[in-house]
């Protein structure tokens, strides 16, 4: 069971984010940073914000005919393990700043530094809330208009029972959105994913990478029910995992058929797992996962990079590269002294913007040529019937010249 991957995405004409904005966002340089963006970055969706909700906008190229696309940037939130710290707060004025107050800047307010992300949640609040600064049902939502969707999480682990609740919320609330949907099939493709390997979890087949890339679509199996998928996250694995979601309309006569993909990673902890269940992302990976978003922070929108060769540089890529949904949840523990890579990621996750084409929706566009081929058939019988009425006249009217002729 196959579908196009996520579409590569020409350059919009939209400038690089300066080199270095990434940094000065983490290192809080109150000219680089802003509440938007880097200050000298121009707006991307057309209302003037550059990190605004996914649908906040379109923008055309001035220089090529491409015409309107989504520019959306990868969403991040970030949930915070405690609210305040002695070295970090969140800004109660502002759900989108953390401020870093290092020890030599202790009561020098101007030293104080300020780390923006899409969304910054105490990760102990109500289920509800949690849901909304998560944007979870929003971005399951756009599955049912055709995009990809992919949803990323670091350290959101149970460390007791080594279950990731945010997933399963998630697979709870695709499960709710079907309910009210056309009839779907599902099919899916369970990944454990380290440095130097990817197993299919189901059959503990090794997969090598360019086979994975090349032939990712071809591991597809059917799924009966969501509860099934959420059974198979429930499941204890020692790897960070990816789980990949198929999609499509089980009547292949519909209207507006859908074929999309969903992945839902876990990818494990960035630092001190709190047993060894909770696996590690491991180094390698990280520094090149690390690399690869520095990278895709500093292009142009849509210009594609090399991406290392990890098997989650390599998943990563097409979702932060094309035409998919991108949503990365990062847990952060404020106490811990090795937090800054995550809040450096997550920095760099949040400056990234993808050109985002309009999913090719078949039924629509067979509609189009059915309403076309209606108007051409009535045009032919509106060009027959005025053919039929002219030789009528010409009958009557030769009639009439006979008739005159013969008196």
């Amino acid at each position: 069971m196959a579908t196009a991957a996520p579409a590569i995405v020409p350059s919009v004409g939209d400038p690089a984010v300066p080199a270095g904005a990434a940094n000065d966002q983490v290192n809080g340089d109150p000219a680089a940073a802003t509440d938007n963006a880097a200050a000298n970055q121009p707006a991307a969706n057309g209302n003037g914000h550059a990190d605004d909700h996914a649908n906040a906008g379109t923008v055309t190229n001035p220089t090529t005919a491409l015409g309107a696309i989504d520019i959306m940037p990868v969403r991040v939130v970030l949930l915070v393990d405690r609210a305040k710290h002695d070295i970090y707060e969140v800004d109660a004025t502002n759900p989108k700043v953390l401020i870093h107050k290092p020890p030599r800047a202790r009561g020098n307010e101007s030293a104080f530094k300020k780390i923006y992300m899409d969304h910054i949640s105490v990760l102990d609040v109500a289920r509800d809330t949690l849901i909304k600064h998560c944007q979870l049902e929003e971005q399951l939502a756009m599955l049912l208009q055709g995009f990809n969707a992919a949803i990323y999480t670091i350290n959101t682990r149970d460390p007791e029972t080594h279950v990731n609740g945010l997933l399963i919320l998630a697979l709870r609330l695709l499960d709710r959105l079907l309910a009210r949907a056309p009839p779907l099939q599902l099919s899916y493709v369970f990944l454990g994913v380290t440095d130097t390997q990817c197993i299919q979890l189901d059959t503990e087949k090794s997969l090598q990478l360019p086979f994975l890339l090349d032939h990712l679509d071809d591991l597809f199996e059917d799924a009966p029910t969501v509860s099934f998928l959420i059974d198979k996250l429930e499941a204890k694995h020692a790897v960070p995992t990816m789980l990949l979601i198929r999609l499509e309309t089980a009547d292949a006569a519909a209207p507006d058929p859908i074929v999309c993909t969903l992945t839902l990673a876990d990818l494990g902890w960035m630092y001190d797992p709190p047993t060894a269940a909770c696996a590690p992302m491991l180094p390698n990976s990280l520094a090149k996962l690390q690399s690869m978003v520095t990278a895709l922070a500093q292009r142009p929108i849509g210009a594609r990079i090399e991406t290392g060769e990890t098997y989650l540089t390599a998943l990563a890529a097409a979702h932060l590269n094309g035409n998919c949904r991108t949503q990365w949840l990062l847990r952060a523990d404020l106490a811990h002294p090795a937090v800054s890579p995550l809040l450096q990621l997550g920095a760099s996750l949040r400056l990234i913007k993808t050109a985002v084409a309009k999913p090719a929706r078949s039924g629509v566009a067979r509609r189009r040529v059915e309403e076309l081929e209606s108007a051409l058939a009535r045009a032919a019988d509106r060009n027959a019937q005025a053919d039929a009425d002219r030789a009528a006249l010409e009958a009557k009217v030769t009639a009439g010249i006979e008739y005159i002729k013969g008196i």
